[in-house]
C-alpha cells in the first residue's frame, strides 16, 4: 500500500516482484501527473521544457523545500480557507483540525533533489516515470501488472487529481481491479480526522473480500462512491 508518489513506488516494486505480492492499494497515486489540472499540468509541462535538456538529469542538489514548508505553515489559514483562490493544494479545506495541521504541513514537506523535479516533470510530459540505474519505465511496469489492484482517489484533490489517478486503474491488466472516489483532498485521503471514517473502510472491505473474510453488508462510507470495477469472470 502506498499513497501519492509511493502508490507508483509500491505498484512498481510489485510488478517487478509479483510472485511476492497478493495485491496492491495505492491512494492518490498521480499516474498520470498533471492531466485535468490545467494549473499543475502546465506548469509541470513548462518545467518539462527546462527538464528535457538533461542538465538536471539525476542532481541530487537539494532544494529548500523546509523554507516552502514554513511558509505554508505561517499562511495555513489562507491555504484552509475554501474562499482562498489557491489552485494548488495538498488538503481539502476545512479537512484537518488546528492541531492536524499543523502536524501534517510540518512532515510534509521532506527535502527532494533537483533530479526528482526532472523525473517528475518527465513524468508530466511523456507520461513515463523511468528508473534511473536500469532505465526501466515504471509505468509500463505498472499497467501491465495483473496484480490485484484498488485505487482511491480524492474528489478535492487539487496534486493527484481524479483525471491524473484514474489511468492507473483504466491502463492495469488486472482482471481484478477497482476504482474508488472519496471525499477527500491529498493528505485527508490517508491521514486526519475523516480518513478513518472514509478511506479506511474502504480498503478494510477490499482486502477483507479478498482474504475470504465474512464482509458484513452496508454501503460504502457517506461522502464516497465506487467509480467503477472490473472483477475475474
Amino acid at each position: 500500500l502506498g499513497h501519492s508518489l509511493g502508490g507508483i513506488v509500491c505498484a512498481a516494486a510489485a510488478a517487478l516482484q509479483p510472485e511476492r505480492f497478493a495485491g496492491v492499494v495505492t491512494l492518490g497515486p498521480p499516474h498520470a501527473l498533471g492531466r485535468g489540472h490545467l494549473v499543475l499540468g502546465s506548469a509541470l509541462k513548462v518545467a518539462s521544457v527546462f527538464a528535457r535538456t538533461g542538465v538536471l538529469r539525476g542532481s541530487r542538489v537539494r532544494l529548500p523545500v523546509d523554507l516552502i514548508g514554513k511558509a505554508v505553515h505561517m499562511t495555513r489559514a489562507a491555504w484552509d480557507s475554501p474562499r482562498a483562490p489557491i489552485p494548488v493544494r495538498a488538503w481539502k479545506p476545512g479537512a484537518f483540525s488546528k492541531d492536524e495541521l499543523r502536524s501534517y504541513i510540518s512532515g510534509s514537506f521532506d527535502s527532494d533533489s533537483l533530479g526528482v523535479v526532472h523525473d517528475l516533470c518527465g513524468l508530466a510530459s511523456t507520461g513515463q516515470l523511468h528508473s534511473r540505474a536500469r532505465a526501466l519505465s515504471y509505468t509500463a511496469l505498472i499497467e501491465s501488472s495483473t496484480l490485484p489492484l484498488l485505487v482511491l482517489a480524492g474528489s478535492e484533490d487539487l496534486l493527484a487529481n481524479p483525471g491524473s489517478v484514474k489511468p492507473i486503474f483504466e491502463r492495469s491488466g488486472a482482471r481484478d481491479r477497482s476504482y474508488v472516489k472519496l471525499d477527500a483532498g491529498h493528505g485527508d485521503l490517508l491521514v486526519g480526522a475523516q480518513a478513518p471514517a472514509s478511506t479506511w473502510p474502504v480498503v478494510t472491505r477490499w482486502l477483507q473480500a479478498r482474504l475470504g473474510a465474512v464482509v458484513a453488508p452496508g454501503s460504502l462510507p457517506p461522502g464516497c462512491h465506487d467509480g467503477g470495477q472490473a472483477r475475474s469472470a
